[in-house]
């Protein structure tokens, strides 16, 4: 039923919003945990859209896992795809655990798996059948949600109108991911109907600017989805 009420909203979404893009990844980080013959494999998936986040990821999980044996990991960002075995033999870690993500047809997703060693080696086949169940028994425990790809403005305008614009922004359920008040008020927020703009140019009278930032994958609301019609 799950997987029936995912697929369906992918189609429902795909449609709604035809010229971007969509993809399943997972809600926010998980954590699983596996012994396989004294061996503890730690398996923590990221949620992540961007390539420049992985260095920080690693390390901050470095920090997290620090007497660990190895830290072997996979992502698939945007339309690319790493594998790294950390010191264990090659194509035993890494690679798994990339086609466990291919096989689930995730996206903007990390997966890395700790193994802190138990003192029984596991051969290669061991090895990798390991890292594949540490990796697909996480993802059986996490949150898997369908994302759009949205883009994300700069939206600045005079203080005389952050009330107004506060309360549609709120009324059109568009949230503001940063805010900044200097000379004048900047909203970073995700914009996924772009008629928005329309309504603060009337309660601006056109004193306002905007600027495309990017496009990254968020997970829409029901709510999001009801102001879009």
């Amino acid at each position: 039923m799950v997987c029936f009420q995912l697929f369906k909203r992918y189609f429902i979404i795909s449609n709604k919003f035809g010229g971007l893009s969509v993809i399943k990844s997972i809600r926010q980080k998980t954590v699983s945990e596996i012994i396989i013959n004294k061996s503890r494999f730690v398996c923590t998936l990221y949620p992540c859209n961007n390539i420049s986040s992985i260095h920080q990821i690693l390390e901050t999980h470095k920090i997290e896992y620090p007497n660990a044996n190895h830290h072997c990991y996979a992502y698939i960002i945007d339309h690319y795809e790493k594998a790294n075995d950390d010191g264990e033999p090659s194509g035993t870690a890494g690679l798994p655990i990339l086609n466990v993500l291919q096989k689930n047809q995730l996206q903007s997703i990390v997966a890395i798996v700790t193994r802190y060693f138990g003192g029984i080696k596991l051969g290669a086949g061991g090895l990798v059948r390991a890292y594949t169940t540490s990796c697909a028994k996480t993802i059986k425990e996490a949150s898997i949600v369908v994302k759009h790809e949205v883009p994300l403005y700069l939206i600045t305008f005079d203080y005389t109108y952050i009330g107004q614009i506060d309360y549609l922004l709120k009324q059109m359920n568009v949230e503001i991911i940063k805010k900044d008040f200097e000379e004048n008020v900047k909203y970073q927020c995700y914009i996924i109907d772009d008629c928005i703009f329309s309504k603060i140019q009337d309660i601006t009278s056109s004193q306002y600017q905007k600027k495309f930032i990017k496009k990254e994958y968020i997970e829409i609301s029901e709510a999001e989805d009801d102001k879009s019609n």
